[in-house]
């Protein structure tokens, strides 16, 4: 008996995931989720293609980039990138609990006219963060970006204001 295998049309994988039909052939074409062609010509994806966006959904959902979700995904075992995945969602899952209870903490304060403490204004968010967010900013605008943090930097420790 000739057991077939189910395989999912372009159009139906686009209708299920809600990716467009042109991202998912732009996966194919970077070979983040290579389709196999059919004898028509067509695009068709199995299960585990399925499967596999569902990994590339999740890391953009975490804001990786494609890069970076191919060489997260080059690891051939699923269920240690789904850890991975879970790991990651988690630890942004508390960072933004506590940047949610600072809101909550400012709400209250704010709404009874009482200044928050110094300590407490600032407390979610890292100075590890914001340098990787100026590497960021670095790296995607350029060498203006970094003389542009180098000038803010300045301000700060000498107490200078209107900079531009």
């Amino acid at each position: 008996m000739n057991k077939r295998i189910k395989t999912y049309s372009i159009g139906e994988v686009a209708k299920h995931s809600g990716v467009s039909v042109r991202m998912l052939r732009h996966y194919d074409e970077i070979g983040l989720l290579p389709a196999f062609v059919r004898d028509n010509g067509y695009r068709a994806y199995g299960h585990e293609d399925l499967e596999r966006l569902q990994e590339i959904l999740a890391w953009r959902e975490m804001e990786f980039g494609l890069a970076e979700i191919a060489e997260l995904m080059s690891d051939g075992d699923r269920v240690v990138r789904l850890r991975a995945q879970r790991n990651e969602l988690s630890a942004k899952l508390s960072r933004l609990e506590q940047v949610l209870e600072t809101l909550d903490d400012a709400i209250d304060h704010a709404e009874k006219g009482k200044p928050m403490n110094v300590e407490d204004l600032y407390k979610p968010f890292s100075q590890e963060k914001q340098t990787e967010y100026e590497t960021w900013l670095v790296e995607t605008y350029g060498d203006d970006m970094a003389e542009a943090i180098a000038a803010a930097g300045k301000c700060i420790r000498y107490g200078v204001s209107g900079w531009s």
